[in-house]
């Protein structure tokens, strides 16, 4: 086999495992419980685009996943997708800007509090442009926003 085609199937892999660790909810409102099922404990109600890192195996279609704080929840799997990425705001609260810049004009709605999630649209050097459940769309400095993603690193 081609040393390039090695190379490049350990990239794939690589970029495969990243994205299946990330889920985003891609319903208005979910339960996510205590355990694999409806009739265990509601540990939070969530809205959409917020982002949840996979930890496990699946059982009878509920998958366990955290949260931003690290703590463990069951979400049923029609309510999440790995189609697209999401981020969520991970400081108490943070500026949301026009232009992807420190001195760019405020949005009009200025500030979003801890929590407040938003699907990924697009990088600009240090910044994410994100796009609410409502369309609207906004930059936030990537340093204030929490996303469940897996590095990997390989040396030759």
């Amino acid at each position: 086999m081609c040393p390039h085609r090695i190379v490049y199937s350990i990239f794939a892999v690589i970029s495969f495992s990243v994205a299946a660790d990330a889920l985003c909810v891609n319903v208005p409102r979910v339960s996510l419980r205590s355990g694999p099922g409806p009739k265990y404990e509601e540990t939070w109600r969530v809205g959409k685009y917020t982002p949840l890192k996979k930890k496990g195996e699946s059982k009878n279609g509920w998958i366990p996943v955290a949260d931003m704080d690290g703590k463990n929840h069951w979400v049923y799997g029609s309510s999440v997708t790995d189609e697209y990425e999401c981020a969520a705001v991970k400081a108490d609260f943070t500026v949301v800007r026009t232009v992807a810049s420190e001195t760019g004009a405020l949005a009009p709605i200025r500030y979003v509090d801890r929590y407040w999630a938003a699907k990924k649209v697009r990088f600009e050097d240090d910044w994410m442009f994100l796009e609410d459940d409502f369309g609207n769309r906004y930059w936030i400095k990537e340093s204030k926003l929490w996303r469940p993603v897996v590095y990997s690193q390989i040396s030759f």
